[in-house]
């Protein structure tokens, strides 16, 4: 493994420092993936358009602008950073770090389950709107996709809230680390991040088969398009809600 002089003259491996932008740059990017995902869901259910490129402008270059000012505060001037010099300011040479990679992770936390929960309020409205009732199989439908958006939320917080954990021990605990905890935090740690990838493959794709359903049941308009519903106690064409009970029949 080469090994370069890096500003004090401590050795230092490049490959160390070139997995460390390589990781933390893409976690980054998982999670601003899933921040636009729920913030694309809830815009799709008020029928609203995309915005494909935005996503892609935030969830890309807001990544690459957090793990430069982090890692470079952490890795300059001294790249060795377990073997500090007297001069140098502990506080502000880590916490910069720490502050740009868990405030996307504390963000998707507090604000995916509030933006799928105004989601299922959104196909509320659209399933009462387009059938004109609410029975057993309309809430059915509601409840797998609540189904759904829980199962996204906790697969998150499961795969990262023992970094959080990790992160608030070495703050609160700085001089005395309790080792048995630290050691269980990064096991954790190293099984459930990866677990990330797994789980959206999985949920996601659940979601989207959820989708077709509704879609298959209650169509689209636009993305969520009219449809026309024929029962024998009930044939009318039903649009989008105009009065107090949340729909609107046609004659």
């Amino acid at each position: 493994m080469h090994h370069f002089q890096w500003y004090d003259g401590q050795p230092y491996t490049v490959s160390c420092i070139f997995l460390a932008v390589w990781i933390q740059y893409f976690y980054i990017v998982t999670w601003f993936w899933t921040l636009a995902y729920a913030v694309d869901m809830w815009r799709a259910y008020q029928d609203k358009h995309t915005c494909r490129k935005l996503y892609h402008v935030v969830a890309w270059s807001i990544p690459a602008i957090f793990t430069f000012i982090g890692l470079s505060t952490l890795y300059r001037p001294n790249a060795n950073c377990h073997n500090l010099s007297l001069k140098e300011n502990i506080v502000m040479k880590f916490l910069p770090n720490y502050f740009f990679t868990f405030l996307p992770v504390i963000i998707v936390m507090v604000v995916n389950p509030v933006l799928y929960s105004l989601s299922t309020g959104y196909i509320y409205h659209i399933i009462t709107s387009y059938m004109a009732q609410y029975s057993t199989n309309e809430r059915k439908m509601l409840d797998l996709f609540k189904q759904r958006f829980a199962l996204i939320n906790l697969a998150f917080y499961l795969c990262w809230a023992p970094n959080l954990i990790n992160a608030v021990i070495v703050w609160t605990s700085w001089d005395n680390l309790p080792n048995g905890v630290m050691l269980t935090l990064w096991y954790l740690m190293a099984i459930l991040n990866p677990m990330q990838a797994f789980f959206n493959s999985f949920l996601y794709n659940l979601l989207e088969h959820t989708e077709q359903i509704y879609c298959k049941c209650f169509g689209t308009r636009s993305r969520v398009q009219e449809m026309v519903e024929c029962r024998p106690l009930l044939i009318a064409n039903v649009k989008g809600s105009a009065n107090s009970n949340g729909y609107e029949i046609i004659e």
